[in-house]
Formats: C-alpha cells, structure tokens, sequence
C-alpha cells in the first residue's frame, strides 16, 4: 500500500519475468512445444557506453555535462546580483571522468563556471570567485559594467589544481554567506563547484586549525563541532534560506534542505547487496506416447510459478533497504532497514545511537520509522510526555500523526516541539530520501 508521493522499493523486474517464463514453459504440453520454433538468443545487452533502460545517474561524484543549465535559467533573469562561485581546486578534482577518461572534474567544473558567466551573469552583477583546498582565496571580486568585462573574469577560472592536501568546503562557503548577509535585501547565490570529496588536513598544515573549526576530525562528516564559526555557519544558512533572496547551487555535489554540501570521503565503499539465493525450477515429468500429460505440465509449470514468487516475496523481505534522513540539526544520517526494524525520531541517546535519528531536547521519541515487507515504511506514533508536559506534535506531509501510516521517499515529517518559556515551537522538518538516488 502507498500514498501519494511514496516510492515503493524496486523489484528486479527480470527475474520476475525469467521466473514466470520458466513456469509457463513447463505448463505447455510437450507437443505444442515440438510444434514451435527453436528458442532464439538472449536479448543483446546495450550498445558499449549507452545507458541501461532504468540505469541511474550517481550525480553525487563526477560533474556532468549541462549541469550549469538549470543555474542559468534561475538566474539569468534576477538582475543587479551577487553571484559567488566556490570552486574547489584539491587534487581530487584531477580523477578522470566521462566514457573514455578523456577528460576530468577540474576541466569539467572549468566549463561550468565559465558557461555561469557567459549565459547567467550581466552588467550591473558582482561576480567573486573563490578557490579551495585545505585553504581558501579569491581570485576576483568584480561588478560588471560591459558584457565584454566576463572575457577578463573567464582567464582567471582555475585550469589547474593547487598546492597542498585537504579539502574545507564550508570555510568558503561560509565567507560567501558572509558576502551574501552584508548584502542583502540584494539577491544573491552561491554556486559551489567540487567533486564532494573531503579529505581532511595533514595536522602540520597551518589551515588544520581552522579545519577543524568546521569538521570533527576523523571523517565524521554528518557531527559538526560546536565552535563560534559553525554555529555562525547555522545561522547564516537558515537566514538565507528565510530570506528567500539567495539561493545556492551545487556543481558535483549535492546541497541539502539546509543549504549545507552533502560531503563524501574518498575511501567510503558501499556495502555490497547481497545476493538473492538461487530460485530453484522443477524439470518436467517425462511424457510417453501413451498418455496425455498435459494436466501434468501444466500443474507443474503453475506450482514451479507460484514457487517462484514465494521465494522472490520471501527475499524481498528478508532484505535491508537503505534509508537517509536529512533535514535536522544533525545534517544526513543513512540507515538500512528490515521488516521489523525501527529508527526512532530523537529520545534518550539519540545522538549515538544507530538506531536513531538526534532531534535535540526530545527526551523521548515522539515518532519512529519502522520497516515493513517488501521494502516499506511506517511511521508510527511514539512515547507521550510526561503528565502535565506538552507533548510533540508530528505531521506527516502536513497532516497530524493519529496512527500507523505508510512512508516513503520523498515525504516530509515536521516534529513540532513546545517551549514554554517563549511559548514558541521549534519545528524540525526531516524528509526521507532514497541513498541510491542521492548526487
């Protein structure tokens, strides 16, 4: 069962259609198949470098071609703004991309950020450029007076990387908020151009400390250090978001609800599905030429059918199906979810708990998501308040949580908390995305 907006999870399609196949052909009767022409080859396999018919796209690593194209149509036509690239000049941005490795992100996020100046930007704009590794610096800061100022502003875009070890994208992009704040009410945006790989900072490299302003050490890239200069980076990411006069763009990397670059690390490997067991098939019975055993074949064959999609429910599931949550305080959080299992929406120990998503000053869950067969979700009411305690209110795509309820990727779940000192709640709007689709 669905609701609008839920995305159930995908079943392999062929091995429902090998399964069913092999069924009906053990329910046809010898003689029939004797009748009819030898079985042709298997369907050929797509043309070397042409996508799968429902092959996705990580858009999360490599920077693809005309991904400047929807920046250029938002922007193109708000007039007299700021418009800051962030631009990401560490040695990871030299891996080769494309079909034949000819070419890689720093030449890719070049053309991007050039193709942004010729087509989005016009006299009257003030274009900066900043570049980053472990560190950071501008390359210029300029308001347009002439078309032709962008060809000057087009020969300082990087063509090759900088010096160093480490990756910082929130220093930078911090800096443009700045920018962005002093400017306003003046419409703005930030495009962010990088591959989405952090690698952290030698410790003897002077932009360390500063690195550590903004990550917690030992690739936690989802726990954000509670230093002025991050909280600082809260603050103004939400008072962006609130004005609605600067927008922020990713190139390579995916930004999320808060406005923050979803970081990945180099050495991360997803785990490895595992492999559904084997479908057994039932050989037909041997006919003879003195029986009609038709009856037979076709009992066989339905029974091999009915196996068949037993084993597949069966597999389905026993299977783990992956889940983020993002939205909060605590930025993304991945988790993988069987029948049964269950995340819960803040509490005690939220904060460490695997099993948990951090919502701060919940002391118990008000709501948790639970894993259902076939790949589902629920969202299930949680514990109450303490008597004479307000308690949590949680909307699920707007509407009050009263009971059990189906979720999925896509929706929005708004935790609404009381504070009885301002007499104000403070809300938390999570939405649950599906990891395999993310940038």
């Amino acid at each position: 069962m669905t609701t609008p907006g839920n995305t159930p999870m995908k079943r392999p399609p062929w091995l429902l259609t090998f399964l069913l196949l092999t069924g009906l052909l053990l329910a046809t009767p010898p003689a029939a198949v004797r009748a009819q022409s030898p079985p042709g080859p298997p369907a050929f396999p797509p043309a070397a470098g042409a996508p799968a018919a429902n092959d996705e796209t990580d858009a999360g690593g490599d920077i693809e071609p005309g991904e400047s194209a929807r920046v250029v149509r938002e922007l193109r036509a708000v007039k007299n703004k700021t418009l800051i690239f962030v631009f990401d000049v560490s040695a990871s941005m030299l891996s080769k991309v494309g079909p034949d490795g000819d070419q890689n992100n720093l030449q890719r996020a070049r053309e991007a950020a050039i193709n942004l100046i010729r087509e989005a930007a016009g006299p009257g704009d003030r274009l900066l450029l900043t570049t980053f590794g472990a560190g950071n610096q501008t390359v210029f800061d300029q308001t347009l007076r002439t078309e032709a100022d962008k060809e000057a502003l087009i020969e300082q875009v990087p063509s090759a990387p900088g010096q160093g070890a480490g990756t910082n994208i929130r220093k930078p992009h911090h800096d443009a908020l700045k920018i962005l704040d002093q400017s306003l009410p003046r419409p703005g945006a930030v495009v962010l151009l990088t591959d989405s790989f952090n690698d952290e900072p030698r410790k003897n490299d002077p932009a360390y400390a500063t690195y550590l302003r903004y990550y917690t050490p030992g690739g936690r890239l989802t726990r954000y250090p509670d230093t002025p200069e991050n909280r600082d980076y809260e603050r103004l990411l939400a008072k962006m978001k609130r004005s609605q006069k600067v927008k922020i763009f990713g190139i390579g990397v995916q930004i999320d609800e808060s406005g923050r670059p979803v970081e990945r690390l180099p050495q991360a490997v997803e785990a490895e599905e595992t492999p559904a067991a084997p479908v057994p098939t039932l050989a037909p019975a041997v006919a003879t030429p003195k029986k009609d055993n038709t009856l037979l074949y076709v009992g066989l064959g339905l029974g091999a059918a009915a196996l068949a999609l037993l084993l597949l429910f069966l597999a389905q599931a026993a299977r783990a199906v992956p889940l983020r949550i993002v939205g909060g305080p605590a930025g993304p959080k991945d988790f993988r979810l069987k029948s049964g299992q269950t995340v819960r929406l803040g509490g005690d120990g939220a904060n460490f708990a695997h099993d948990a998503y951090p919502l701060p000053g919940l002391g118990a869950a008000p709501a948790s998501v639970r894993g259902g067969r076939g790949g589902q979700f629920a969202l299930v009411p949680g514990t109450l308040a303490a008597p004479g305690v307000e308690p949590p209110k949680v909307f699920h795509n707007g509407m009050p949580l009263e009971k059990e309820t189906p979720l999925g990727y896509g929706d929005e779940v708004r935790v609404s908390v009381p504070d009885p000192a301002s007499g104000v709640a403070k809300d938390f709007r999570l939405k649950f995305e599906d990891p395999s689709k993310s940038f």
